[in-house]
């Protein structure tokens, strides 16, 4: 969201470590330094045509500074240091420190800490929606599609007219918690699933569809790792994708398979550890739904959560001594 907002310093693409203008085109401190002065730029204009003014830096500025508010990054680092920020006029403001600190600048600088438009604020109360996302900066909001791509285009009135270089920009969001992700690490040279017939039997099992529906509402694409709908000149066509096994509605046929290799290949089934990050939800939730789809055709999972760092040292174990432990 860096591109859509402005702060009133920003870190210099040639200089990553040096701030310098943006909204602000210059300030001033006092000689005790807990007094800095900033005269912002005449006839920059928000995305919606409105003017920029003093009002929305200080509306900004107090959203994230109030104590009622949570602000987990420009807040936290600006909450210790902020007095209090007043209008001069409506092309100056004033920010009153706490205590005279080297770091003001910096944090002030920092991409997590953009100015808001005071109407869009009062209007909409925060900028969780697609249609709050009106900046001051390079590129304008255009789209969103929810689970697959959001699209930027380059903002013709922004303050700098040699900026931005691009005409646009498409983000992919691309469904990484996807079961298929999940069946690519299962341990395969380990039995039992170095057996490509266990391996099959899991693929056919899993019920991506419910998965979609149930733990992500229906966020993505099932079965697809570029949605048709976007990438129509890459993907898969849909009725295509949706006749595959493992992707097929409904799930009887996938699921006889799948017991039927499992009975051959190792019969009475097994038990494995699935194991998910300690992040909420987000991960146990579709967990979940794996190991009640797997019980079907013999597979007897137990959900584990550890904290990342442990995760990873155990993936790491696991991937010479672990045979049946299954890594979502």
């Amino acid at each position: 969201m860096a591109g859509i907002y402005s702060g009133l310093l920003q870190y210099g693409p040639d200089d990553p470590d040096q701030w310098g203008p943006d909204l602000a085109e210059r300030w001033q401190a006092s000689a005790d330094g807990l007094e800095y002065t900033f005269h912002l730029r005449r006839g920059v204009q928000w995305h919606d045509g409105q003017p920029f003014t003093a009002a929305d830096v200080k509306a900004s500025l107090d959203r994230v500074t109030s104590p009622e508010f949570r602000s987990p990054r420009c807040g936290t680092m600006l909450q210790p240091l902020v007095e209090r920020t007043d209008m001069v006029d409506e092309h100056t403001v004033k920010i009153r420190l706490k205590l005279a600190t080297p770091i003001f600048l910096p944090t002030l600088a920092s991409a997590w800490c953009r100015i808001a438009a005071k109407h869009v604020l009062e209007r909409d109360g925060d900028l969780t929606q697609p249609k709050s996302a009106i900046g001051t900066g390079p590129f304008k909001f255009k789209r969103y599609v929810r689970g697959n791509v959001i699209e930027w285009e380059r903002n013709a009135n922004y303050y700098n007219p040699k900026l931005p270089y691009l005409d646009g920009i498409k983000q992919f969001i691309i469904v990484e918690r996807s079961p298929q992700v999940a069946a690519a690490n299962m341990h395969h040279q380990k039995p039992p699933f170095d057996n490509p017939e266990v391996r099959r039997a899991v693929h056919l099992a899993v019920d991506r569809q419910e998965i979609y529906a149930r733990a992500y509402e229906d966020a993505g694409v099932p079965c697809t790792i570029l949605d048709p709908q976007v990438h129509s000149e890459y993907a898969l066509p849909m009725e295509e994708v949706q006749q595959g096994p493992g992707c097929r509605q409904p799930k009887e046929q996938d699921i006889a398979e799948a017991k039927r290799l499992i009975e051959q290949h190792v019969p009475g089934g097994f038990d494995l550890d699935v194991v998910v990050r300690a992040l909420g939800p987000f991960y146990t939730d579709p967990a979940q739904l794996l190991i009640q789809q797997l019980r079907r055709i013999g597979i007897r999972g137990t959900l584990r959560t550890m904290e990342s760092a442990a995760r990873s040292l155990r993936a790491w174990a696991n991937a010479s001594r672990a045979p049946c432990n299954w890594r979502v």
